[in-house]
């Protein structure tokens, strides 16, 4: 539309330039050929007429070239126009575009973290397992040794009440006493600790669930 337009443009310009040239070319011929001296009075008369024709002619031809003048500005501002609609649609294709690329790296976010979560939890699982695991079997080592300790004790209090020929062997259940208690206490100290490694567990899965959930 905007080459139509311009190629009339051109060509309404090239006849309101032709059109005074050529009717300056067709007096200048009526002049020259139709002059007689004995004609003046007619030629002057012919003369006056011809200059109030071409007056009118001349604002005719103004009025033309300005009624030309006005559409072709006013093509000229709906081209430009259309220009600016065409760049504007290009801006927002483009808003858009990018507003799909975010959405699509939100959607990829938001499915890597809760691979991520569902890793996470998989492994506490398995590391919370085998502790709980640690846990039963030092806790039934716990149970044996407070056993074992009772019965040391009893061992020792029959023996205590034997002859002193019995003394050597009460000191040696003594030491058995001591490396069980010992024994006993680093159970216990094993025990805190996996216990404060579940707890910590805990408290990063339940952070980890609210994450999620905002």
């Amino acid at each position: 539309m905007a080459g139509y337009i311009g190629t009339n443009a051109k060509r309404r310009r090239r006849k309101l330039y032709t059109y005074p040239f050529i009717l300056i070319f067709i007096f200048l011929l009526f002049y020259f050929f139709y002059y007689d001296n004995s004609l003046d009075q007619d030629i002057k008369d012919s003369e006056s007429n011809n200059t109030k024709i071409e007056s009118n002619d001349n604002n005719e031809g103004e009025n033309e070239y300005v009624n030309s003048y006005n559409i072709d500005d006013y093509e000229l501002q709906i081209f430009e126009k259309e220009q600016q609609i065409n760049s504007l649609n290009k801006s927002i294709q483009s808003q858009k575009k990018i507003i799909d690329e975010l959405i699509q790296e939100k959607n990829a976010l938001v499915k890597n973290n809760q691979n991520f979560i569902k890793e996470i939890k998989s492994l506490n699982l398995k590391k919370e397992n085998t502790i709980n695991d640690k846990i039963a079997n030092l806790t039934k080592s716990l149970v044996e040794l407070e056993s074992e300790k009772q019965t040391i004790l009893q061992e020792y209090k029959t023996a205590a009440n034997q002859n002193l020929k019995f003394n050597l062997l009460v000191k040696t259940l003594e030491e058995k006493i001591s490396e069980s208690e010992s024994i006993i206490q680093n159970y216990k100290q094993q025990l805190s600790e996996k216990q404060k490694i579940v707890n910590e567990q805990q408290k990063i899965i339940k952070k980890l669930e609210d994450y999620s959930h905002h």
